[in-house]
Order: C-alpha cells, then sequence, then structure tokens
C-alpha cells in the first residue's frame, strides 16, 4: 500500500510493525464512534480535536497525541482545523508498560519528527529498510507519561451528569456544590461524596480541570486571556492564570506558542 492513503481500514492487516497516516480535517468534522485492530497514536501537527473514549472526553492540542488502544471504541470531534498524522500499531509491537486504557502523551521533538518522517515514508517497507528502524525508533520514544490536565473523566452517576452538562455549556457558572444540590436532587454531602467516588477530587478541583478543558480552544483561536478569564466565571486574569499555571505548569499565553 502507497503512502498516500488516508483511509484508516487500508492500515489495519498490513504486516508492518507501524502504519503512518497522514490527513487532514477541516472545523467540527465529526468522526463517529468507531474501532481499530491496531493501537493508534493520534497526533496534532496543528489544530486542536476532542476524542471521546472509555468513558472520558481528552483534548488534544499541538505537540499532544492521544492512545488509543486496539479494540476501544472512541469518536474524535475537530474543535478547529487540524493537520493530524497517525500512527497505527500492530498490537504484537506493543509491550507490556503500553497503558490498556486512552491516554493523552507529550510529543518530543524527536518524536514528532520521526512521525513526519514516517508519514513520507510507503508503508510497505521491510524488516531491512530504513522505514523500519525508524518506526522501531518512533515506538522507543514515545513517553506514557499522562498530560492529566487534558483529560476529563464523564459522570455516570445522573446527579453528576447533572452539572457536568450544564458546567459544560456554560464553564464560568459560579455556583457552589449546595446550590448545584438543589437542582440535582442530592444533599450537598452526597454530591461532595459522588465527585470523590467517580473523580477522586473534589467539585472545586473537578471544576477547574473542566474550566481547563474550556480554555484551550479559545486560547488556541487567539482569544485574549482576559476575555477568557471572564467566560470562565473568574474576576480577574489573574485569578485565572494562577489556576492554569498550577495545572498545566505554563502561562495561558503562553500555552500555544511553546507548543
Amino acid at each position: 500500500m502507497a503512502h498516500q492513503s488516508n483511509r484508516h481500514k487500508d492500515f489495519q492487516n498490513i504486516p508492518q510493525i507501524v502504519g503512518a497516516m497522514a490527513k487532514e480535517f477541516a472545523r467540527g468534522n465529526i468522526s463517529r464512534k468507531h474501532s481499530h485492530l491496531r493501537g493508534q497514536l493520534l497526533y496534532a501537527v496543528k489544530g486542536l480535536f476532542e476524542v471521546k473514549a472509555a468513558s472520558s472526553l481528552y483534548l488534544i492540542p499541538p505537540q499532544h497525541a492521544i492512545w488509543i488502544p486496539p479494540g476501544t471504541e472512541h469518536e474524535v470531534r475537530f474543535r478547529m482545523a487540524s493537520s493530524v498524522r497517525t500512527l497505527y500499531i500492530r498490537p504484537d509491537a506493543l509491550t507490556p508498560d503500553v497503558p490498556i486504557i486512552p491516554r493523552v502523551v507529550h510529543v518530543s521533538h524527536l518524536l514528532r519528527e520521526l512521525i513526519l518522517r514516517l508519514t513520507s515514508l510507503p508503508n510497505n517497507y521491510g524488516e531491512d529498510s530504513h522505514a523500519f528502524r525508524l518506526a522501531t525508533v518512533a515506538l522507543a520514544e514515545i513517553s506514557w507519561d499522562a498530560d492529566h490536565h487534558l483529560h476529563l473523566p464523564l459522570p455516570k452517576d445522573k446527579r453528576l451528569c447533572h452539572i457536568h452538562d450544564a458546567l459544560m455549556k456554560n464553564p464560568g457558572d459560579n455556583r457552589t456544590l449546595t446550590i448545584w444540590a438543589k437542582s440535582a436532587g442530592a444533599s450537598t454531602r452526597t454530591l461532595a461524596r459522588l465527585f470523590h467516588d467517580e473523580y477522586g477530587t473534589s467539585f472545586v478541583s473537578w471544576r477547574q480541570q473542566l474550566r481547563i478543558i474550556a480554555a484551550l480552544p479559545k486560547l488556541a483561536a487567539g482569544e485574549q486571556v482576559i476575555n477568557v478569564a471572564l467566560d470562565l466565571g473568574y474576576e480577574t486574569p489573574g485569578a485565572f492564570t494562577a489556576m492554569f499555571r498550577r495545572i498545566t505548569g505554563i502561562l495561558p499565553s503562553q500555552y500555544f506558542s511553546a507548543s
């Protein structure tokens, strides 16, 4: 198979350990729920997309990739026009340390160049070829350390679903958990326990994570930090910046320029 193919079905049964595909997606494009025989490392060269898989929402900005294990159902939505490069990895080429659930990972400069190079080469390479050696190095270069700020677990309990859906529509909503309890049909104590049981964290920490997810498309679109902060319910840009830096390790104004 020539490297020009941009159909994921063409990569599932090839004998090579890695098949590399390049594809462009328009803003708003949605890839409905599906799965692959191979593991998939989905990398954003530019743009921004989100993935729903394994009861979680993942946001993928530039210089990041999402690992989707073989057979995992997922849906992809492109929040911006995106240039995507994908490595389809043969299951028996995966080492024991590879995660069995989806994970957002950082893409090093070396891994980026390896991915770009592999997508420029034919996928019908042999094991004595330069492409095979590049594929082997690319697999070894993947760091499986998770970027947790780009991952938001989706709720199971219907009372948490009520809060989640409302805050996804309006992440600047500053209602306290006590006020949410009245509309969710549960006590404050019950909601606090549910947040701990499902997310392992408090309502306030979970909402901060949701706001990071909501902030990134705005920042990627070039919105001013002060406007993003106000939209997300912060009284000052300083308060938003402090939260953003504490969670991501970088200032919001620098996030995409660093990428």
